[in-house]
């Protein structure tokens, strides 16, 4: 049976109350007082200890000059009894150097290597001490009674002081978790910062969204830029006429025809299917200067053809002229807005996220620190304290 089998339930009393806020004051004051008695506690131990180390040399002494020649047995039996007299002795003597050289600083953890010690040396000299004290029971059991006697006053303490041991080892647990709680509130703060700088900066983006907004409209408005979009109506509109021209003018001349006097001229029927498959930019590029010798050396250039081409190039120097006045700067300036404010969007959308983010990782954590209260409010009712959230 261990020292700590001896325990009982500490008798119910009055409980105090202590807030949230002076926990730290009172853990305090609570530790340094029970460290005071522990000290004193620990100090009696260690005394007594060295008093036991003391009667057990002299006792195991004795038992080492016990001369079993002088008592009457069967030499096989005296043999038996020597050895394992032999045996226990030297766990005496392990015993003895064991509990001189305990290193434990501590209170709970003196008490259990105490108890480690006494409970090995139990179970390894039990078999020595049964044999051996069967022509030497009273020399034998002198070593065994101071052990049991130390023992004994030993738990007796330990049961008047319980409340030193168990109030240490509740104050820790105690400690190690406000340590948690200052941990959790340190994160707390940490995503309360975030959030609070998270808003700022969705209130700065949507304020800088509407501005963009707003001056983008205002340029829409504006009549450079109602000149801007008329011209470029007008362009469009002198385009698909010059467009319809243009095939007008494909159509008077007979590629078909051309193909079959041309045929046998790689050069020429290249020329012939450019402007018959892609008309309008080849025309553009060209003026129809490539294919006119073509059609003059087959007798199929008319004054229509020439008219038309002159009208087309008329109509192409018109457009030119109205390009040269058409300028795009308030289009090129709402296009640029736009994509501020497609980035200006995609970074609120961004922001909001990492809000929502933080939210869950602050539930989260609200959620470890009422796990931790509910802890340490069990803590402290060990001790008689009823903690006041």
């Amino acid at each position: 049976m261990g020292i700590f089998d001896f325990f009982k339930k500490k008798p119910i009393e009055a409980m105090e109350k202590v807030r949230l806020n002076d926990i730290d004051k009172y853990i305090s004051g609570k530790k340094n007082e029970n460290q005071k008695k522990e000290k004193q506690f620990y100090e009696s131990i260690k005394a007594s200890l060295n008093e036991l180390t003391n009667e057990l040399y002299e006792k195991n002494k004795i038992l080492k000059n016990v001369n079993l020649d002088e008592k009457k047995a069967d030499p096989r039996a005296k043999f038996i009894i020597r050895e394992n007299l032999s045996s226990y002795i030297e766990r005496v003597d392990k015993l003895i150097e064991e509990l001189k050289n305990i290193e434990s600083d501590n209170l709970p953890d003196l008490i259990t290597d105490l108890d480690s010690l006494f409970i090995d040396f139990d179970q390894k000299s039990k078999m020595n001490f049964e044999k051996a004290t069967f022509l030497i029971g009273k020399e034998i059991g002198a070593v065994k009674d101071a052990i049991n006697n130390y023992i004994r006053n030993l738990k007796k303490n330990i049961e008047e002081n319980k409340s030193i041991i168990d109030n240490s080892r509740i104050l820790a647990r105690i400690e190690n978790k406000l340590g948690e709680l200052d941990e959790n509130v340190k994160i707390i703060d940490e995503i309360n910062k975030n959030i609070n700088d998270n808003n700022l900066k969705i209130k700065t983006t949507e304020g800088s969204i509407t501005n963009t907004e707003l001056e983008t409209e205002k340029l829409k408005s504006s009549e450079n830029y109602r000149k801007e979009i008329s011209l470029e109506a007008e362009i469009n509109v002198r385009n698909e006429e010059l467009e319809k021209e243009a095939y007008k003018l494909k159509d008077m001349i007979d590629f078909k025809k051309l193909a079959n006097l041309y045929h046998y001229d790689s050069k020429k029927m290249t020329t012939i299917n450019e402007y018959k498959l892609n008309f309008i930019n080849i025309f553009k590029k060209d003026k129809l200067l490539s294919l006119i010798p073509l059609l003059d050396e087959a007798n199929m250039a008319d004054s229509y053809i020439s008219q038309k081409t002159n009208e087309i190039m008329k109509k192409e120097k018109e457009i030119e002229r109205v390009k040269k006045e058409f300028n795009k700067s308030e289009s090129n300036n709402i296009d640029d807005m736009n994509k501020t404010l497609l980035n200006l969007k995609t970074d609120l959308d961004y922001i909001k996220k990492e809000n929502i983010k933080e939210e869950k990782r602050k539930d989260k954590a609200n959620n470890t620190r009422n796990e931790i209260l509910a802890q340490l409010k069990e803590e402290f009712t060990m001790i008689n304290v009823e903690l006041k959230i």
